[in-house]
């Protein structure tokens, strides 16, 4: 009779490990977490527009050399981050609809978009359904004046309602 009474209470222990209900961010097997539609992001993080478009910002780098057309002001830091587009969508993606800028996150002023030979890319073409692409993007601007943290923002020329200006937050090594 007691081994009756101690199953259930045992089973109603172990039932919130067995179906993951320990939290938010409790996954007990380790599977990834998807995609997010949160307009907050780390750099690293993948966003999703409607449709199933999808970025993510990464691979934050600093430029140690200035190359002989590099052209951006002296005391600039010039700095790239790669880009990668997923296109899950069922139409064809136009590269040229996207708009990438960097500011300061200490005072939100704008980083300059810049050209470093042999290295940025631009975003032109198009996506077929199914595709992925990483691109290299450019920039600089006066760390010294407004610091090493950036946010990296997406503008996506066809979208319309929420969520369409997803924000990377990510600093300079």
């Amino acid at each position: 009779m007691r081994r009756r009474a101690a199953t259930p209470l045992v089973v109603a222990m172990l039932l919130p490990l067995a179906t993951g209900c320990g939290g938010e961010d409790s996954n007990p097997f380790g599977e990834p977490k998807g995609p997010s539609t949160s307009t907050a992001l780390a750099v690293g993080d993948v966003f999703t527009w409607e449709g199933g478009v999808m970025a993510s910002v990464d691979d934050i780098d600093e430029r140690s050399e200035r190359g002989e057309y590099d052209s951006y002001p002296e005391g600039h830091a010039a700095f790239t981050a790669e880009v990668t587009f997923d296109n899950e969508s069922d139409e064809s993606l136009s590269l040229s609809d996207f708009v990438f800028d960097a500011v300061s996150t200490a005072d939100g002023a704008e980083a300059a978009v810049i050209h470093i030979e042999d290295v940025t890319d631009g975003l032109q073409g198009s996506l077929e359904p199914g595709a992925s692409e990483r691109l290299t993007l450019s920039w600089s601007l006066d760390t010294e004046q407004h610091g090493r943290d950036l946010t990296f923002v997406a503008t996506r020329g066809t979208s319309t309602g929420e969520g369409d200006r997803p924000e990377w937050a990510g600093s300079l090594p």
